[in-house]
């Protein structure tokens, strides 16, 4: 059965650092964090891989994000991968859990996230999850 969590979230530290300008593209990489609210409560650390063409509305990123915290009564951690790109027909993005990534009681999970738009620039966040295998024994998943 799968369960949806809501919440919002906000960039907290963005580091952008260049390692090719050539012509055609930007190629840079990004150490950020966030801080998550909602029923998916709690702060990560990521590092993505972007790619800016020489069109403002032309761009691709893919990358890596730990999530520490709550999601509804269960803590723990995750990793979620990213994959999207914008052109100036639209954008598109993936974003799913690292299988085997969970730890604490959120060990098994599973699943999918994504961004929705929103007008007032808040970044609200629907991750959509269940469990593989059994729960976790103990609030760090080990047996005891």
């Amino acid at each position: 059965m799968s369960l949806t969590a809501t919440g919002n979230f906000r960039g907290e530290t963005w580091e952008e650092t260049p390692y090719d300008e050539a012509e055609g593209a930007r190629l840079t990489r990004t150490s950020l964090t966030k801080k998550f609210w909602g029923e998916l409560d709690g702060a990560s650390t990521g590092e993505m891989l972007m790619a800016k063409g020489q069109v403002e509305t032309s761009a691709a990123y893919v990358g890596f994000e730990r999530f520490t915290g709550r999601v509804h009564d269960r803590t723990g951690t995750f990793v979620l991968r990213h994959s999207a790109r914008a052109t100036a027909a639209g954008r598109e993005a993936q974003i799913d859990i690292l299988p085997d990534s969970g730890t604490g009681e959120l060990r098994g999970i599973r699943g999918t996230g994504r961004v929705l738009d929103a007008a007032d620039g808040s970044h609200p966040f629907v991750l959509t999850y269940d469990f593989a295998g059994a729960a976790p024994d103990g609030p760090d998943g080990a047996d005891g």
